[in-house]
Parts: C-alpha cells; structure tokens; sequence
C-alpha cells in the first residue's frame, strides 16, 4: 500500500483500506489462500456499510462540489474509485471471494442511490435514458448500467459503464456492447444528431507506468 500523503485519490473511496478496520485487516492479509476463504460477514458489511455512506454524504454536502451538486443536473458513470482502485481487475479467484464481491454489492448500491438517486431493481422500464447489460457482472452481480441520452436536439451522450461487468481480460462483453450499439443506432437520427460525447471510465490509451517514471527521470536529470 502507498504512503496516505502521497494516495493520489485521497477524496475517493479508495480510502476504504485506510479508514476501515476489519477490512484494513483483510487487505493486510499475506497468504492467498486464508485471505481468499474469509467469510464476508454482518460485522464487516455493516463497517463497509458506514464508510460507504458517511463518504457519499461527506461528497455531496461539503465545498463546492456540495453546492454544485444541489443545482447543476448531472449524469454519472461507474469508475473503480467509486469502489476500489482496480477493482474487478485483479485475479478472478481473489475477484471471486466472499469479500470482494461483498464490497462491490455494498459500493454498487450506494453509487446507485447517491450518483443516480435510483434504486438497484430500477429498469429501463422506468428510466428510459438506462442500457442494461444483458447479464449480471461476475463480481457485482448487478446489470450494467450505461446511459444514452440527449443534450438538446443537436447533441447525444453514451456514458459506457465500463466497471460492473468488468474482469481482467474484458471490460464490456459482446452481448452488452451489441445492446449500446443496437440503441445508438435507434438514439442518434440522421441529420439532426451533429455530435456524439462518449464518455468511458477507462483511459482509450494507457501508457505503461514505466515508460512515465523513466521520462520523469530524464526530466529530473535534464533540469
């Protein structure tokens, strides 16, 4: 684990290895095996529970982004930092744990209830701007919610949700991908639609951290 001073996202819920107790001690965990097995129980939903919440109310009632957030619309989509940093990511097995996918039921519900004011069992039946995956993620065992919608007549939106179905060799499977596509080509009309703002919580290139930390070297050397 990083150094807290130096956590680049110390406003986000990634803090949850910090500011926790029973699942501090989880992640401290060493052997695979024991930290894998561990039960996921009332004890530790109801600490992750409490994080969740008081980060969100926290989020949505303080500073400018309090203030923001009570008079300017907005449309949100799921990133890792809303849960963990990497999260659905790492190894399917640790994915697959009791803990994990506890986690990720708690984080899902309070991203649905803060970032959507919606609830888990809304459909696209009662909010039409919704693209549900066509089944449920492996790690949250949610559908996918990606958004498609308008800004003003000339302009059309897609936010992909590119978490809840997300593992370490795929990030939106076919199936959901065929749904997106099939609805934008229902949304956006000819002739009227001038642009289209996608929006994706993943980076469309991604420099490998190596490469970044060798040119900051040179620059530190050069300067």
């Amino acid at each position: 684990h990083r150094d807290l001073q130096s956590f680049p996202t110390r406003r986000s819920s990634d803090l949850v290895m910090y500011e926790t107790t029973l699942y501090k001690e989880w992640s401290m965990i060493k052997d695979p095996h024991h930290k894998e097995s561990c039960p996921f129980t009332p004890e530790l939903q109801d600490e992750l529970e409490a994080f969740y919440l008081n980060r969100y109310c926290m989020w949505f009632s303080q500073g400018l982004f309090g203030l923001a957030a009570s008079q300017i619309p907005m449309i949100n989509i799921y990133d890792d930092h809303d849960i963990i940093d990497g999260f659905g990511s790492y190894p399917d097995d640790y994915m697959r744990c009791a803990v994990c996918t506890g986690l990720g039921a708690v984080a899902f519900k309070y991203y649905m209830l803060f970032q959507h004011q919606s609830s888990i069992d809304e459909g696209e039946e009662h909010e039409p701007t919704w693209i549900l995956g066509t089944q449920r993620g492996p790690y949250i065992h949610e559908l996918s919610r990606s958004i498609f919608t308008n800004l003003g007549r000339s302009i059309a939106f897609l936010g992909l949700d590119c978490r809840t179905e997300r593992m370490n060799d795929e990030i939106v499977s076919a199936e959901t991908y065929h749904k997106v596509f099939d609805r934008l080509a229902e949304g956006i009309v000819k002739g009227e639609t001038k642009h289209l703002i996608v929006l994706v919580g993943i980076p469309v290139a991604y420099p490998r951290m190596v490469w970044l930390e060798n040119m900051r070297s040179e620059e530190r050397r050069v300067g």
